[in-house]
């Protein structure tokens, strides 16, 4: 089983450069600790249809990430070497 995510790929200094532009302090954190921020600020707006999340894209190259999700499920189906690209909807434009 896999659980699938589609969203978009930014760097921590991409997700960094948002915050301060929303007046978000971010200073203090550390990396790992960005997306945590992101969630808690989409949280306190009502925002639940994104969710971010700290990972290495494209998988297994070791280079840290924030995906920020708008779709996700399980796939019973799939595993990590065999499964099927999540389509793309015109609302993930």
């Amino acid at each position: 089983m896999v659980f699938k995510i589609a969203g978009w790929v930014f760097s921590f200094e991409q997700v960094r450069t948002w915050l301060e532009k929303q007046g978000q302090q971010h200073q203090h954190l550390p990396d790992e600790f960005l997306a945590t921020d992101l969630n808690y600020w989409f949280k306190e707006r009502n925002i639940d249809y994104l969710w971010a999340v700290g990972t290495d894209y494209p998988r297994g190259s070791l280079q840290p990430v924030i995906a920020l999700v708008r779709r996700r499920r399980e796939d019973p189906k799939s595993t990590v070497f065999r499964f099927y690209h999540v389509r793309e909807l015109d609302a993930d434009r």
